[in-house]
């Protein structure tokens, strides 16, 4: 208390520490309950508010009436007073203290002192072409961790691909649908739960090709045949294989299907200017 012969103006600088004010820590009561590490907390509603880190990195109320064990840590940043009291933290006594010069009302921050790696979004459903690439980065994964995240474990359709974080992955899968699963891992080697999303992959190019054909008939590949769905890839050459023999021909160009009459396996694989492929599997007759 501050004595009125020791009044210097008409305010006084009321310290207000929590630990005595807000908490009250019984040692008898806690011997009591087989050595509990939580310590009673005796606070009034309208100066006292304790948020709790959740699993998930937010936070939330404190329901009970206990102050947090070791496995929470102050958070200073978060930690503030409405009325523009500071709080910090005795670690000598183990409790946050409040300076303020008259009441308050402050929210009290307690962060877990460890959070298992945990995926919290990334994209529910991808579309792209085949080739595109999945990015993963703080701007496209929203997690959470305790430790640096190190590394990016992808698996589709049982196949396991793993990339450093931050870093990318190329989907080089045929056009269709696919179920991705994906983990993160920390530096202290802690992998988080799997998170599932889908993958639509579409092709680059489509090309409608002729199913009978005359001995001496051309398949012609320009702009006019081939119709390009992704501006960015870039045909260069096309590959022909019947009965695994190959043929090449730049792009573009014409092929002349000098084949006895016949029914006939023939594929065609569009490659762009990175070496990456594209093709289709067909069934021809010649007649």
């Amino acid at each position: 208390m501050c004595k009125k012969n020791f009044l210097i103006s008409s305010f006084c600088t009321i310290i207000l520490i929590i630990g005595l004010s807000f908490i009250i820590m019984d040692k008898k009561e806690e011997k009591n309950n087989n050595n509990d590490t939580n310590v009673e907390i005796k606070k009034a509603s309208s100066f006292l508010t304790l948020m709790l880190q959740q699993d998930d990195g937010t936070y939330q109320k404190s329901t009970t009436n206990t102050w947090p064990n070791e496995d929470y840590v102050f958070n200073e940043k978060l930690s503030q007073c409405e009325n523009g009291g500071e709080l910090y933290w005795d670690a000598e006594n183990l409790i946050v203290k409040l300076i303020s010069s008259g009441s308050d009302k402050c929210y009290v921050y307690f962060d877990k002192s460890f959070i298992y790696p945990k995926i919290i979004d990334y994209a529910k459903s991808v579309t792209l072409f085949k080739g595109d690439k999945l990015y993963f980065n703080e701007d496209t994964l929203s997690y959470v961790s305790s430790y640096p995240i190190e590394k990016i474990e992808i698996s589709i359709d049982g196949v396991y691909y793993y990339r450093s974080f931050p870093d990318s992955f190329a989907v080089n899968l045929n056009p269709g649908s696919y179920g991705v699963s994906l983990a993160i891992r920390d530096s202290q080697n802690n992998v988080s739960e799997t998170y599932d999303f889908s993958v639509s992959v579409l092709s680059n190019i489509v090309y409608d090709i002729p199913t009978t054909l005359n001995k001496g008939d051309s398949l012609f590949f320009n702009d006019d045949t081939v119709k390009i769905n992704n501006l960015s890839f870039i045909i260069e050459e096309v590959i022909i294989v019947i009965n695994g023999v190959y043929y090449y021909r730049s792009y573009p160009d014409s092929f002349t299907v000098n084949l006895n009459p016949g029914s006939y396996g023939l594929s065609l694989y569009f490659c762009d200017n990175n070496n990456q492929c594209e093709g289709a599997s067909y069934s021809i007759t010649v007649v």
